[in-house]
């Protein structure tokens, strides 16, 4: 019972917000940024039409409201209207080109659109606006990897693992991006540190299953024995 009644709280806690922006809205037509909130407390609830709305009124009201164009552009990638985000996106950073999370959500369009030249200029401009973000680092590593500049993904995988020694995703993929390049010791090392990242922070006997296999395949492959890696770290292995 507590389980459902904290939920049912956690419900009536989210009616009665909703219901006190959409009472400051009503009393004040021209508050946009009371507007912008609920629009935001819409798209949390998975209410999207509604917080589209709401987005387009304030960008109606404030078509310099940056924030609002790139909260909109994501609102229509959730709805898989990627030309419409796009432009929505593109407003946002010609309002603001100096905010490195409008860049990575135009990356993520054009990625969605296939566009990966695009998608990866995009990304290099938010590296390149806050190089300490592994996450950025990351879909770089990715988009390169996507375009076959394997080199370019090992080194932003890397940059990213570097930024958050405990990002699995980086190591999984980095070791993907080794084994594409032939360097079976490293590929085989970052799968294996995927494989402890992966028992310590998801209960999914299937993914580690299949880390597993892949580990098995590698060691076959590249002819080495599981006793070749121990004490191996990064730093002692051989790099490209």
């Amino acid at each position: 019972m507590d389980g459902e009644d904290s939920e049912e709280n956690l419900e009536l806690g989210y009616s009665k917000i909703i219901e006190d922006f959409e009472a400051r809205v009503k009393a004040d037509p021209k508050d946009a940024e009371s507007r912008f909130i609920l629009g935001s407390i819409y798209e949390e609830g998975e209410n999207l039409s509604q917080a589209e709305s709401m987005y387009r009124e304030v960008i109606e009201m404030c078509p310099e409201h940056s924030v609002a164009h790139f909260s909109l552009a994501k609102l229509l990638g959730k709805k898989d209207k990627l030309e419409d985000a796009l432009a929505a996106c593109k407003e946002a950073i010609r309002l603001n080109s100096e905010e490195p999370e409008f860049h990575l959500l135009l990356a993520a369009i054009y990625d969605g659109m296939e566009n990966l030249e695009e998608a990866a200029e995009a990304c290099e401009k938010a590296v390149k606006l806050d190089p300490e973000d592994a996450e950025a680092n990351f879909g770089l590593g990715s988009i390169y990897a996507k375009l076959e500049r394997i080199e370019s993904a090992i080194q932003k995988y890397k940059d990213a693992i570097k930024l958050e020694p405990d990002y699995l995703e980086a190591h999984h993929n980095l070791a993907l991006a080794y084994d594409a390049a032939e360097d079976g010791f490293n590929a085989i090392l970052h799968l294996r540190i995927t494989k402890v990242l992966m028992e310590a922070e998801m209960d999914s006997k299937e993914a580690i299953l299949e880390i597993e296999e892949y580990l098995t395949e590698l060691y076959e492959e590249y002819d080495y024995e599981p006793k070749d890696f121990e004490d191996s770290s990064e730093e002692t292995a051989p790099q490209n």
